[in-house]
């Protein structure tokens, strides 16, 4: 009766005790230590946050791509004019034409349009890289369900969470200087066959916060809804 009392509390209490946490680990690669915070979110939450972001960054996409066709268009021209303005400018300097200042002005003139105009399609091909960023897209994450930090190795202890389709985002902070670029990862978490959450997580340089990423991330949940 003893051994049964003791077996049907261990039962009892294995059953009614905290889940044990879920070890986690972000691979830091070459140089770079130091803490990393470690966001949990609803998949769903995070998605809608992200394809706001990128639906956005389409259309403005579709923006620039009209806007860098006629600022090519104008370049070419620019460009062709300054071309035939210093071939006659050559052929000024090489006789000693009296209006030799005048080309030269020329020149001087078209050279400068075609350097604004180059200038403009490099404005236009920034914006467009810029579009979707890391910094973007961590900046317009909604309130985590909770967050921690990883030690200087990257290692960390997630409470289980609640729900069945969450995402860890990790963010490895900027060196004091500024020198050292963000970087993220993240993981999602989805429920096992037997019904449990992974044991251990780990986020390597494989899982990069990248725009394809996280296109594929938002495409695939939509295709969840």
């Amino acid at each position: 009766m003893l051994f049964a009392g003791l077996a049907g509390g261990a039962g009892w209490w294995w059953l009614n005790s905290e889940p044990a946490p879920i070890s986690g680990r972000v691979l830091l690669s070459g140089d770079e230590t130091g803490a990393v915070e470690i966001r949990v979110f609803q998949r769903e939450d995070l998605s809608a946050s992200w394809r706001e972001l990128l639906a956005a960054a389409e259309v403005r996409a579709a923006e620039l791509a009209e806007l860098s066709a006629e600022a090519l268009a104008r370049h070419r021209q620019a460009w062709l004019a300054y071309d035939e303005a210093s071939r006659v400018c050559a052929v000024g300097e090489e006789y000693n034409m009296p209006d030799l200042a005048e080309l030269r002005a020329e020149r001087d003139a078209k050279q400068a349009g075609e350097v604004a105009a180059m200038e403009e399609l490099k404005r236009l091909s920034a914006e467009k890289e810029g579009l979707v960023t890391l910094e973007g897209l961590l900046g317009v994450l909604p309130a985590p369900l909770q967050t921690l930090m990883a030690d200087t190795q990257g290692t960390f202890a997630l409470p289980p969470p609640e729900g069945t389709g969450v995402v860890l985002v990790a963010v490895s902070p900027s060196g004091s200087d500024g020198a050292v670029p963000l970087r993220g990862w993240f993981e999602v978490l989805e429920l096992e066959a037997d019904g449990r959450l992974p044991d251990t997580v780990e986020l390597s340089g494989e899982d990069q916060l990248e725009v394809d990423a996280i296109r594929q991330f938002v495409a695939g949940d939509m295709r969840a809804d």
